[in-house]
């Protein structure tokens, strides 16, 4: 991996361990439990406008430290998957 890459996905991890803090603080558990990020992945949707004004874009994962097992990072986008059919939607 080069160096600059590296580099990203060093800032992506302080950030979600930051912000698994951040919930872990919020909680209502009392500090019975602190829970550690241990695997993630990041979603990102990029788009552009064509010459045509059509927008083309696409999907891309960023999984912690720019690879992890598959199963992992299946299982997290399909956990979250079931969190947000059950969310009421957004307005």
């Amino acid at each position: 991996m080069d160096e600059r890459r590296a580099a990203a996905y060093q800032k992506l991890d302080e950030v979600v361990r930051e912000l698994t803090a951040i919930t872990e603080d919020e909680s209502d558990d009392d500090g019975q439990l602190r829970y550690t990020a241990t695997d993630y992945v990041l979603i990102v949707g990029a788009q552009t406008i064509d010459n045509d004004g059509d927008r083309v874009g696409y999907v891309t994962l960023y999984p912690q430290g720019g690879s992890q097992p598959s199963y992992i990072t299946t299982g997290l986008v399909a956990q979250a998957e079931g969190f947000l059919a059950a969310s009421p939607a957004a307005d």
